[in-house]
């Protein structure tokens, strides 16, 4: 009888056990992007006021939290995943605007589009004003 007991103990314990994970393992990546300005539209039309040279934008990118942080101004985009690209977004506001950051990065090739997208608070209508940057990114650190 108390065999059975503790038999049926240690099988209830071995199977909380079973059903909970121990540790979730997720990697950290450096990414060094080289990127360049390609077009924009409405107030960023004027590309002669822009820096169109090609130029170096790096990225930490935490896979448990899937949260990209860039490295030069630590600002955060949280991103969503599918077979082929990685879409991260960031999100400002200001009084009138809502504007909306995205970064797409290919997850086989390491392409690399970001582009704004900017919206009148007052009817969710898009402005027109908007920028594409693009360019390769690679990978030059797992941490």
């Amino acid at each position: 009888m108390m065999l059975k007991n503790i038999l049926s103990t240690k099988s209830k314990y071995l199977l909380i056990f079973l059903l909970i994970p121990i540790q979730v393992f997720a990697e950290t990546f450096i990414y060094s992007c080289k990127v360049k300005l390609e077009k924009g539209i409405g107030i960023y039309e004027d590309i002669s006021l822009f820096n169109t040279d090609l130029y170096k934008e790096s990225y930490e990118y935490d896979e448990l939290k899937d949260l990209l942080i860039e490295i030069r101004t630590n600002k955060k985009y949280t991103c969503t995943k599918n077979n082929w690209v990685m879409t991260c977004h960031n999100k400002l506001t200001d009084k009138s605007h809502d504007i909306i950051d995205f970064i797409e990065m290919g997850r086989k090739d390491l392409s690399y589009r970001m582009y704004r997208v900017t919206r009148l608070k007052h009817n969710n209508k898009k402005t027109g004003d908007s920028f594409q940057i693009k360019g390769k990114c690679k990978i030059v650190k797992n941490l």
